[in-house]
C-alpha cells in the first residue's frame, strides 16, 4: 500500500475545498499570523523504537495527499499542489537530562507552534518525538487547518499505532487506504451542484434569517 502510494503521480494539481478556500482568503489578510496553526502532542508510556516510529510515520504520511499540499494562487482561483516528493524531517529530542523534561519539550512545541505557516512553501506539518525517560515519550504533531483537522488528527495517530504496532512484530498493517482527495473534491462540487444543496441552503438561510448583520470595522473607520 505505501509502495503503491508513492508510485503515483508527484504532482497534481487540484481545486481548494469551501473550508479550505475561507482558510486560504483569511490566511491572505494576515500571513505572518499563525491562527490556523494547530497541534500537541501525545504522551506514550513505556520503551520504543524510535527508528521504528519513524517509518511506520512515514507510511502514515505517504498514504494522505492533504499533507503533500501547498498552495498556489491562480489566475482565476487558488488551486493546492500535492507533491509527494515533499521533504520532512523527523527530530528525536532527548530531554531526559533537564530538570524538567515535560516543560522543557513543551517550551519547544510553543516555539514550533508560534511560526507562522507560508501556504506557497511545504511541508505544512512537522513532527517530533521527545524522550523523557527510557519509558516515556511526547510525539509532537503540528498541522496548518487548511490540511488538517481535529477529527483528522485522530484518524493519523490512530493508524499510526496500528502500523507501528505491526511493524513491532514483523506483521503488515490491516488497516484499509485512505480516500482520495480529489475524490472528495469532485463529491463535494456535486453536492454543491445538486438540488439537495440548495434545499439545505434554503433551510439554513431561513433558520438565522433574524439574525443582526454582522458588525464590520470599515464602516467605523471610513
Amino acid at each position: 500500500m505505501y509502495k503503491d502510494k508513492e508510485e503515483k503521480a508527484v504532482r497534481r494539481s487540484l481545486p481548494l475545498s469551501g473550508a479550505q478556500l475561507g482558510i486560504w482568503f483569511v490566511q491572505q489578510l494576515a500571513p505572518e499570523n499563525p491562527p490556523y496553526t494547530i497541534g500537541g502532542y501525545f504522551g506514550i508510556h513505556g520503551a520504543i523504537n524510535p527508528t521504528l516510529l519513524e517509518t511506520a510515520l512515514r507510511r502514515v504520511v505517504a498514504e494522505v495527499d492533504a499533507l503533500h499540499a501547498t498552495f498556489v494562487e491562480d489566475s482565476e482561483a487558488p488551486q493546492q499542489i500535492l507533491n509527494t516528493s515533499l521533504d520532512w524531517s523527523f527530530p528525536v529530542i532527548d530531554v531526559s537530562m533537564e530538570a524538567d523534561p515535560r516543560a522543557t519539550a513543551e517550551a519547544w512545541m510553543q516555539a514550533d507552534l508560534a511560526r507562522p505557516g507560508n501556504l506557497t512553501q511545504g511541508p505544512l506539518f512537522a513532527y517530533a518525538l521527545f524522550k523523557a525517560t527510557p519509558d516515556c515519550f511526547f510525539l509532537y504533531h503540528r498541522y496548518h487547518h487548511i490540511i488538517m483537522d481535529g477529527w483528522g488528527t485522530g484518524l493519523l495517530a490512530r493508524r499510526l499505532a496500528e502500523d507501528y504496532s505491526a511493524l513491532a512484530v514483523g506483521k503488515s498493517s490491516t488497516s484499509g487506504p485512505f480516500g482520495d482527495l480529489a475524490l472528495l473534491l469532485q463529491e463535494e462540487q456535486a453536492y454543491r451542484r445538486s438540488e439537495q444543496f440548495a434545499v439545505d441552503r434554503d433551510y439554513w438561510m431561513k433558520r438565522f434569517a433574524d439574525r443582526p448583520e454582522p458588525v464590520s470595522l470599515a464602516e467605523d473607520l471610513a
